[in-house]
């Protein structure tokens, strides 16, 4: 069977719970969509309030507390909430690609200075900045870096 454009259309918005909201819980939801992004800590409120009929959020805060989903750096080394079920595998598939898109290199601040500075401002900020970082990754090589403003 082929399908059209406006079937594989509609199709891939059906798996994605997008063309209808659906009747099921938040933690099967998760599992069927494998997730859904959530960088910011409610951006997961949109992406499961568009897809699931009578969402409530105090399932999403319950099933946290219980710790049966999490949020968690996976797929292009995003911040996603998932099922704890599903995070426990996959984790190690992503692991690698994370590790490299969060750099093994130093840890690094990028300063982007709305106003001009002196010289000496920049060195009195290299240093707070160099405070700052040993203080959040201590033992870790950093690097304070200055950007265009």
């Amino acid at each position: 069977m082929r399908l059209d454009r406006r079937a594989l259309n509609r199709a891939l918005l059906d798996r994605q719970l997008l063309l209808r909201r659906a009747d099921m819980p938040v933690a099967e939801a998760l599992r069927h969509l494998a997730g859904v992004q959530a960088q910011t800590p409610h951006s997961w409120y949109v992406g499961l309030w568009t897809r699931l009929a009578g969402f409530d959020p105090a399932e999403v805060v319950r099933l946290m507390e219980a710790r049966e989903v999490v949020r968690i750096v996976l797929m292009r080394s995003t911040i996603h909430l998932v099922g704890a079920g599903d995070a426990r595998w996959m984790r190690p598939l992503v692991q690698v690609a994370t590790e490299r898109a969060t750099g093994d290199g130093p840890v690094r601040l990028v300063v982007r200075p709305y106003i001009p500075l002196r010289p000496a401002d920049t060195d009195a900020l290299t240093e707070e900045g160099e405070r700052l970082l040993t203080l959040l990754a201590p033992g870790a090589a950093h690097d304070v870096v200055f950007a265009p403003g």
